[in-house]
C-alpha cells in the first residue's frame, strides 16, 4: 500500500485518488501474476494534468501517447466515457495502470448514468488512496441507484445476497464485448465470492428495495414500482422514448448497448493515449487471462 501511495504521491495532485481490481482486492480464482496495480485519478482539469505528468513522468507514456496528449483536446482526449487510460507503467518494481476523469465528468456520471463506464466500477470494491466528501455522497447514490437497478432485474421474489451482489456487478459487464474474449467466463462470480464481505459492507443501508432476510433477501415488488423516479436520469429517459412497457427489458437493453459502445470506444482510444505496443501487449495478457479461465472452467466441468 505504501508504494502505491508513493506512486499517487509521485504524480500531480488530484482531488481524489481510488484504487481497485484484483492486485487490491482479491478474486477467487482470480489469475493475478500478470495484473496491474489498477488505479483512477480523478482531476480538475484532464489535459493540464497530462501536460504537467508529461513533464515529471515522461515514462508513464509511450510516444504516440505523449504526443496524443499534447495535441490533443480535453474533448478528444475524454471521449464520451470522461476517462482516459494508460498502462503498463513500472516504478519501483510494480507495474500499474491509471486512469484519469475530471471532477465534473465523475460527479455527473455517478447520478445520471448517462454514461456508465464508470460508474459500474464505483459500484464494487473501491480502496480510497485520496477522498472528497462531496464524491462520497455521489458514490454513495450512484449504490443506492445500482441496488434499486438490480432489484428491478431480479428475477425471483426470494433471492440470495450473493445473488443479488452478482446481478449488481453484471450491470457492468452486461453487452461488454470484451467478456466473450478478455475475461474469464466467471469473472462476476469470482468478484463477488472474493469480496462478499466487502459488499455487505457497500450495501449495508436501509433500502425499501426488499426486506433483509440475513443470507438473503425478500424483493418488495410494489415499493420497486413506486420507486421509478429514483432511477438514475438516462435509464427514465430511455424508458420513456421506448415502445417496451417492461422496465427490466429496457433497463438492459440500455446497459447493454451502452456498455457494447463505451467498451469499443475505450479499445479503439487505447493505441491513441497509450500507443500501439503498449496496447496490444495489455490486450494479449487480457487474452491469455480469458483463455485460461476458459480452460479451468472446462476441466471442472469436464
Amino acid at each position: 500500500m505504501e508504494e502505491i501511495r508513493e506512486f499517487i504521491k509521485n504524480r500531480p495532485d488530484v482531488r481524489a485518488a481510488y484504487g481497485y481490481g484484483s492486485k487490491i482486492f482479491k478474486q477467487e480464482n482470480a489469475i493475478t501474476t500478470d495484473s496491474l496495480i489498477d488505479l483512477i485519478f480523478v482531476v480538475d482539469n484532464i489535459k493540464e494534468w497530462h501536460l504537467k505528468n508529461l513533464e515529471i513522468n515522461p515514462k508513464d507514456y509511450s510516444l504516440i501517447g505523449s504526443n496524443y496528449f499534447k495535441i490533443a483536446s480535453a474533448d478528444s482526449i475524454k471521449g464520451s466515457t470522461g476517462i482516459a487510460y494508460i498502462s503498463d507503467i513500472e516504478e519501483n518494481g510494480l507495474r500499474y495502470k491509471f486512469g484519469t476523469i475530471e471532477y465534473k465528468d465523475l460527479y455527473s456520471n455517478l447520478q445520471s448514468w448517462k454514461s456508465f463506464y464508470v460508474p459500474g466500477r464505483f459500484q464494487k470494491t473501491i480502496y480510497p488512496y485520496k477522498e472528497d466528501i462531496e464524491l462520497n455522497e455521489a458514490i454513495m447514490l450512484n449504490r443506492k441507484k445500482a441496488l434499486l437497478v438490480a432489484t428491478y432485474l431480479a428475477e425471483k421474489d426470494f433471492l440470495t445476497k450473493e445473488e443479488l451482489f452478482e446481478t449488481l456487478v453484471n450491470l457492468s459487464y452486461m453487452g461488454d464485448p470484451r467478456m466473450k474474449i478478455g475475461e474469464t467466463p466467471e469473472k462476476v462470480k469470482n468478484i463477488v465470492q472474493g469480496a462478499y464481505d466487502e459488499f455487505n459492507k457497500i450495501y449495508n443501508f436501509d433500502t425499501p428495495y426488499f426486506e433483509d432476510l440475513g443470507d438473503s433477501v425478500a424483493i418488495n415488488t410494489s415499493s420497486i414500482i413506486n420507486q421509478y423516479n429514483n432511477l438514475p436520469l438516462a435509464i427514465r429517459e430511455y424508458i420513456n422514448n421506448s415502445n417496451n412497457d417492461i422496465i427490466s427489458n429496457n433497463i438492459r437493453d440500455y446497459l447493454t448497448k451502452l456498455n457494447h459502445d463505451e467498451a469499443w470506444e475505450m479499445m479503439l482510444k487505447a493505441p491513441l493515449t497509450n500507443g500501439v505496443v503498449r496496447s496490444a501487449a495489455y490486450g494479449a495478457r487480457k487474452l491469455k487471462k480469458g483463455i485460461n479461465g476458459r480452460i479451468e472452467q472446462m476441466k471442472k466441468t469436464a
